[in-house]
């Protein structure tokens, strides 16, 4: 008898176990995709703080003449990095950025910073 409810408690108890197991990981995994965006390197700033603008785009307006509209139309973001990716960075790359901070809307187009980036092409 004690066998048997053993055998039922295991039987409820793995799959609600492992059904938590993969629902942390789903929640783990969509916020590291939610901070992450993906374009191409618009221009680069190295003075006073190394910079990328990126768009999910080429866009051939400068962005100063880029009304807000367009800006967010074109997911256009300046991307403050470290100055040791710098060097590696050529416009026109597509480039993977995950965020190490939230976007600051303030700004136009809105500053992140890159905790990681990755060059596609």
């Amino acid at each position: 008898m004690k066998l048997n409810k053993i055998l039922i408690s295991s039987l409820i108890l793995i799959p609600f176990i492992l059904c938590t197991i993969v629902f942390i990981w789903y929640i783990t995994n969509l916020k590291e995709d939610t901070r992450k965006i993906e374009g191409y390197i618009q221009q680069i700033y190295s003075e006073p703080n190394s910079k990328i603008l990126i768009a999910k785009q080429m866009i051939n307006k400068s962005v100063e003449n880029l009304t807000p509209e367009e800006v967010n139309k074109n997911s256009i973001y300046l991307v403050s990095i470290n100055s040791s990716d710098l060097n590696k960075m050529e416009v026109g790359q597509k480039v993977i950025i995950w965020l190490n901070s939230n976007i600051q809307g303030d700004s136009l187009p809105p500053l992140v910073t890159a905790q990681k980036i990755e060059i596609i092409k």
